[in-house]
């Protein structure tokens, strides 16, 4: 028969183990924003560049 203590050892890890892969969800997220962000800058940037060739 499993425990108190080995019971809320196994509780323990699982938190944490659910709360650092929320963290790295979030970052992957966030990382994947910031490619996007960055990308749609890069478009806007050459843009311009080509309307100011064409003006």
């Amino acid at each position: 028969m499993v425990g108190e203590r080995e019971i809320r050892r196994i509780c323990r890890e699982e938190r944490r183990f659910s709360f650092f892969q929320a963290k790295r969800r979030e970052m992957e997220q966030e990382s994947l924003v910031r490619r996007i962000s960055e990308k749609r800058g890069k478009v806007a940037e050459d843009l311009t560049k080509h309307l100011e060739l064409v003006v």
